[in-house]
């Protein structure tokens, strides 16, 4: 998390990271605002590194068991 919390759960495989959040209904304030419809964007996102992705379009497989995730600090969508 942003503010230094680790939040565990679990996903299977084929459900994005934004399926992850909304299913175990984790508070994790704006993730998943725009709801998939990649209205965020990369060009708006904050604190963005080479290896940043959008929740919505990372898809879990197998390989990723135990991956750690770190989300913004502050949300942007382009809808509003």
């Amino acid at each position: 998390m942003y503010d230094g919390r680790r939040i565990e759960t679990e996903g299977k495989v084929g459900d994005s990271l934004l399926d992850v959040v909304v299913n175990n209904d984790l508070d994790i304030d704006g993730y998943g605002a725009c709801e998939g419809t990649v209205t965020c964007s990369t060009y708006l996102a904050y604190g963005l590194t080479d290896t940043s992705r959008l929740g919505c379009q990372v898809t879990l497989t197998k390989d990723l068991d135990g991956l750690v995730v770190k989300v913004p600090e502050t949300v942007n969508d382009a809808r509003s």
